[in-house]
């Protein structure tokens, strides 16, 4: 008989890495193991679990229905452990449509939201991205400084818009510096 198995904890408890774990090991013995991801979370490619470590495979896409159960989740449960990870991917999910007010209000409920450092250069520049496009050029400029002197794929766009937001905030010298 088929079982379905639901495992939730916070973010860096190391969740992918035991569900590959506990995949490879179902299908050493013989077992068929379907693995599903939300559609919206594609920050390794969509329709992959990855995790930190490394290993990744393919997963199932699902729900359509992803940005009313998202909202549904927190304003049902806004004392829950998951309500950062639930408004994390719902930022993530406008910003992928290019609703980027929608995107920015979410990302800014998540301020002193501590990710992995490999993760915060991303959220970082959707944060100033988002920002940008909603027409808060400071806090477009705040977020972009954070990255743009990093190494990650974001530094050189983020050192551009630091670099622009400078401008249009009429901070001459910042901007030809940058």
């Amino acid at each position: 008989m088929a079982k379905l198995f639901f495992r939730y904890a916070a973010m860096n408890a190391g969740k992918s890495t035991a569900l590959l774990q506990v995949a490879h090991n179902y299908e050493e013995r013989g077992h068929r193991v379907r693995i599903f991801t939300a559609q919206l979370d594609d920050r390794y490619g969509q329709g992959l679990v990855t995790s930190r470590l490394g290993p990744q495979r393919e997963a199932e896409l699902f729900h359509a229905d992803a940005e009313y159960l998202l909202n549904d989740f927190l304003n049902r449960y806004p004392e829950s452990p998951m309500v950062d990870d639930a408004a994390l991917a719902l930022a993530n999910y406008y910003y992928r449509l290019k609703k980027y007010r929608k995107a920015y209000e979410q990302f800014n409920k998540l301020e002193d939201f501590t990710l992995p450092a490999g993760e915060q250069d991303e959220f970082n520049f959707r944060m100033g991205y988002s920002a940008y496009m909603s027409d808060d050029y400071e806090a477009a400029a705040r977020a972009f400084f954070t990255v743009k002197d990093g190494n990650s794929k974001y530094a050189t766009a983020a050192q551009y818009f630091y670099a622009h937001m400078s401008y249009v905030n009429e901070k001459y010298e910042t901007a030809l510096t940058e």
